[in-house]
């Protein structure tokens, strides 16, 4: 048995088996030789051959004294470079929008080996729904940190909104704590500590995590440094929302371990590598994240991989990018016992890597096995039969209207003063802006002159019929709407658009679909990406649903929208955290920084 069954733990007879190999006493299942292996340990590059057993590595350097048998398989690395199997310690699946099976075909190419997860988006339907996504997980070579999705059960009651959904109770995230793959909590926001008194559960939650040996993993957005005392000295062991050189400098100057964020929602290596490359802080406490990363952005561009490149493009050395992607975020985890290094007793999670500079991979190991050659998986992965419950989660009460998106103008007005969710591309971060428009039949209109759209929000869980409605300026379309089930929050269907009546379209395009992505103009549906698992995951095979996602893409791009990851930046339009100033959310809009619900017209 391996990670998939039971984590870190190894067997007697596996620890026999290994010293055995080094031994000279039992052939390796594998040999690489030949290569050039980046020691994330020492900080050098050193010439290495690897042995392999079953899932583990058993002896690395100079391998004289082992053997090799018929059912050795030996890979000549030729000259390559080693490195291990690339570590996400931050990351949400299901912003890439595949099951799990597609998900791991879609990462393992480009190196990653394991991932933190905490499966929130599927947690808004049901825990069990989790465990049904964690089990899918372990019939994959990727290997799972399984974290609690504390934001499932909170769903912004720090900004003291109503919850949404009652699918997580505090018994189910004690209970979590007692399965074999929960190494921990993901991202319980910084509020529960600086409002402690409102949140006696987390805090007790906190410490029965630290009780068990496992890691809080943060979420700090904006949080100033006595605050971030404070969130430590609780527990939190890292944070993904740094943002600014100094941020970072701040945090791993208090011991706090910094994931630097590179996805398709928010991008910040650049900016925060600077504390090592300008600022020369020790490299050890920095990893990356790629938090949200769209499927199309992944196959494209990559996971972490690409994050290694941008670090390395921005100055910094190419070993200390490698050792950022494995050693450090092992370490973050709590899982550098098994991970995050070529060593002897680890998994045997390697990439032999043609070059260091661009970061090129012509080969992916895990737990022993190769798992994809020149980008391309070469395992077979069968998709199980999914449950009749993960289907079907978009309650929606009657067909949605073009009445439904009208925002009526005060009584006599011509020109009307609206705030506007202001998104900005590589940001998380939307600001209250303003901007007038006119006032037509009653109605306040979107201005397509001024990028000012009408941006609404349905419940569509409970279907209790709650809609938030407001307006929007970013996404650059000159006709049609937008339309998804996908957001950070809420089980609920975001809508962008010019007008009514192709909003009302594209929603109930989602609501027919079980959950999507759309795309609409002039009456039509131009392109449908149908997420009908829990609202937020394709069933498709992973070629099908990129072919859709491209189509969604291009039907965008062809209204105009130049954003580079539409879709996750309207899932971000919703309230998340503390993460501000102005969002959506089901019932209207909401001024993060004070928690005040405030009118999309200006009084």
């Amino acid at each position: 048995m391996g990670w998939k069954e039971r984590g870190c733990h190894r067997t007697a007879g596996e620890l026999r088996e290994l010293v055995a190999v080094c031994r000279g006493e039992v052939a390796p299942d594998m040999i690489l030789r030949g290569g050039r292996l980046v020691n994330v340990h020492t900080g050098e590059i050193v010439l290495a051959d690897v042995a392999v057993k079953k899932e583990r590595i058993a002896a690395v350097g100079d391998l004289a004294g082992v053997k090799t048998g018929a059912e050795t398989t030996v890979i000549d690395a030729g000259g390559k470079y080693l490195t291990p199997g690339l570590i996400d310690p931050h990351y949400h699946s299901y912003h890439a929008q595949q099951n799990l099976t597609q998900f791991a075909r879609l990462v393992l190419p480009h190196g990653t080996t394991a991932l933190a997860d905490s499966l929130y988006g599927p947690g808004m339907i049901s825990v069990e729904a989790i465990r049904f996504f964690v089990e899918e997980y372990a019939r994959t070579p990727l290997k799972l940190v399984f974290l609690i999705p504390c934001i499932t059960y909170l769903q912004n009651l720090e900004l003291n909104l109503p919850r949404v959904f009652d699918t997580m109770t505090v018994e189910d995230m004690w209970r979590m704590l007692e399965w074999d793959q929960c190494y921990g909590l993901e991202e319980p926001p910084a509020e529960v500590v600086q409002a402690a008194e409102r949140f006696p559960e987390m805090i007790e939650l906190f410490a029965e995590t630290l009780r068990r040996q496992k890691v809080i993993t943060g979420h700090a957005w904006g949080v100033p440094h006595a605050a971030l005392n404070a969130y430590m000295a609780a527990g939190a062991s890292s944070d993904h929302e740094a943002d600014t050189t100094s941020e970072a400098i701040d945090r791993a100057r208090l011991g706090m371990r910094v994931l630097m964020r590179e996805g398709s929602a928010a991008s910040s290596v650049r900016r925060l590598v600077k504390a090592v490359t300008e600022h020369r802080l020790d490299p050890r406490f920095f990893s990356y994240s790629v938090d949200v990363g769209s499927a199309l952005r992944l196959r494209d561009q990559g996971h972490i991989d690409e994050s290694i490149r941008v670090a390395i493009g921005s100055g910094l050395n190419p070993i200390q990018a490698v050792q950022m992607a494995t050693l450090n975020a092992a370490e973050a985890l709590g899982v550098a016992r098994d991970l995050g290094s070529v060593a002897p007793g680890k998994f045997a999670d390697l990439l032999i890597v043609d070059d260091l500079p661009s970061f090129t991979i012509s080969t992916v190991i895990a737990s022993g096995a190769v798992v994809a050659r020149d980008y391309r998986c070469v395992v077979d992965l069968p998709p199980p039969a999914y449950p009749a419950e993960l289907l079907n989660t978009i309650r929606i009460p009657a067909r949605i209207t073009p009445d439904a998106f009208r925002i009526a103008a005060p009584p006599g007005t011509r020109d009307v003063e609206v705030r506007v969710i202001e998104v900005v591309e590589d940001s998380l971060h939307m600001a209250e802006g303003r901007a007038v428009l006119k006032a037509r039949d009653g109605e306040v209109a979107p201005d397509t002159g001024q990028d000012v759209l009408k941006i609404v929000m349905f419940e569509s869980f409970n279907g209790s019929g709650h809609c938030g409605k407001g307006f929007v300026r970013g996404f650059t379309l000159e006709e049609g709407a937008i339309a998804s089930s996908h957001n950070s929050f809420f089980h609920g269907i975001n809508v962008v658009g010019t007008n009514e009546a192709d909003m009302a379209l594209a929603a109930n395009a989602i609501v027919e679909a079980g959950g999507g992505e759309v795309a609409v103009a002039n009456g039509k549906v131009l392109a449908l990406l149908e997420l009908p698992l829990c609202g937020v995951l394709s069933d498709d095979t992973l070629e099908v649903s990129l072919a859709k996602s491209e189509a969604v893409a291009a039907a965008l791009k062809g209204m105009g929208c130049r954003l580079k990851a539409p879709f996750r930046s309207l899932a971000f339009t919703t309230a998340v955290g503390n993460i501000g100033d102005l969002k959506i959310f089901d019932r209207g809009l909401i001024h993060v920084g004070t928690k005040t619900i405030v009118d999309p017209i200006v009084g």
